[in-house]
This record gives structure tokens, sequence and C-alpha cells, in this order.
């Protein structure tokens, strides 16, 4: 009855979504309640059950709700395209309704969430709508990182192995190079322990190798994923962990070799400089 005195495209998107979030919470067996409409409501949802999420699948507008089952440290990709209807988002939701992970505009108006689950269990993925709701698109990604121990050499096809997991240790400088098969074209990303993006690198010269150095700030497990703007390909990944180098301040370095990284003690209230002057012009020397 309060929906009456609205325009009618405010009431219709209004109640979609509180009929959604009663469906999703009858689903997931959340409510108990005295009214006999609504506990009719909650048995007809829960006979209806979640749609079962797939790699791919075109949706109609009334599917709403997709369960899956999750690993802890699996990393999921879900990517909503429309192909009717008004402007889509998408939500993850854990085994107690808490959102995870949130996207309205990803690639023009269609929304992407990459997550990674905290825990082993249940979740539901919500395709919501703003505007009037219509077919969909939902594809879906998941994978597992492989373990990873920095100063290995890896290698993998694209296709079957993008992610990949190694424990950091703070202070650790780290250096991940990716080399894959000529003609592709190939990135990098690195997220940190709550799988936020820390670094990307795509190469504009050689389009078929990427590489990423970090300083490790905290103790924790980092995340290394290999990405496409081509066909995946073949590549190969290597990870290495440089200890600085000994600098005595005041002194002058010629340095021949491919040392990257020094350390010197400083006092506090020490004013220090300190210049580069790159002998070959091979590359565009940063400090």
């Amino acid at each position: 009855d309060g929906l009456a005195g609205m325009p009618p495209a405010i009431a219709g998107q209004l109640e979609g979504d509180i009929s959604a979030l009663y469906a999703a919470i009858c689903i997931l067996n959340q409510v108990e309640s005295d009214s006999p409409v609504l506990d009719e409501a909650c048995a007809r949802l829960t006979d209806l059950g979640l749609n079962t999420l797939a790699p791919e699948v075109e949706a109609a507008a009334d599917q709403r709700f997709w369960g899956l089952e999750g690993q802890a440290g699996e990393v999921v990709t879900v990517d909503v395209t429309a192909l009717e209807g008004g402007d889509p988002s998408v939500t993850l939701l854990d085994g107690n309704f808490v959102e995870v992970a949130y996207s309205e505009d990803f690639n023009g108006l269609n929304p992407q969430i990459h997550a990674q689950l905290a825990d082993t269990g249940a979740y539901t993925v919500d395709v919501g709508w703003s505007g009037a709701a219509g077919a969909y698109r939902l594809t879906t990604n998941r994978e597992l990182p492989a373990p990873l121990t920095i100063g290995d050499q890896v290698s993998a096809e694209g296709a079957v192995q993008r992610l990949w997991r190694f424990e950091g240790r703070a202070g650790d400088f780290v250096s991940i190079e990716l080399e894959a098969a000529e003609g592709s074209d190939a990135w990098l990303r690195l997220y940190d322990p709550q799988f936020t993006e820390l670094l990307f690198h795509q190469d504009s010269r050689d389009l078929s190798t990427a590489r990423l150095d970090y300083l490790i700030p905290v103790d924790g497990f980092y995340t290394i994923e290999v990405g496409w703007n081509s066909e995946p390909a073949f590549y190969q990944l290597t990870t290495s962990n440089t200890a600085p180098a000994p600098l005595e301040l005041g002194a002058s370095i010629k340095v021949e070799d491919d040392r990257r990284l020094w350390s010197f003690d400083g006092q506090a209230g020490d004013f220090v400089s300190i210049a580069l002057e790159a002998t070959e012009s091979a590359g565009d020397a940063t400090l």
C-alpha cells in the first residue's frame, strides 16, 4: 500500500527490489514468520531454489539468484552482459547473506565481479537492475591460485592457469617476470593478502612480456594474475627475491651488473641526496 502514491516506474522498481530481497532471504532459509502469505511465498521460492551457476548461460529477467559452492582462496569472476532491459548490477553474497563484492558498471553499463573467497561454503550471485529487468548473459570463471615459492620459475598454458599465490615477508623485494608466446598480448597484476590490486604492468613495446617489482610491506599471502588482451597462450613466470646491496653515504659507485636495490644506515634528521647517472642509453632510468 505504501507504493500506491509513487510514480509507476519508481513503484515497480521498489516492488521488484523488495520482492527480490524477500526471495533471497526465503531461499536461504533466514526468516521465520507468522504470516501465512509470507510462509506460502517462501515455500514456493524454496521449491524453486537457486539457479546453478555455469561457465556461461543466457538467463531470463526473472532468473535473478544463482548459487555456487566456493572454496577458500578461490578467485571468482562474474560478468553480466545485458541483452535487453536497463542497467544491470551484480552482487556476490556469502553464506550469511553478507555482501562480498558489488559491481554496477565495468564494461560500459555491464558489471563484473572479481573477488577471492574467504571461506569454503555456499555463496549467492544476485543480478539486479536499475530500470526494467531484461534477459542477460552470465559468464563465470573460477580458479584456485596455484602455490608458488619466490625464486621459482614456472610455466603454464594461459587458458588453464592464470593465478599464482606466494607467501611474502615484510622487507622482501620481489621481482616477477612474464614471458609469453611470441605474438601474444599479456599483462601482470599483483594483489595483496586482502585481494586488493597493488600493481599492474603491460609492456607497450614488447606485448608478450611484463614485469613487476614490489617491496613487500607486511607478511601475508599475495596473488599474481596473468591476463590477456589476446587469446591466452603458453607462458613462463620467473620470480626472485633480491637482497639489497650495502650503500655508504658519501660514496660514488659505478654499477656494471644488474644490481637494482641498495640499503644504507640513516639517522633521524639527516638530509640525503642521491643522484643517478645512466652511462648507457639503453633505457629511461628511475630512482
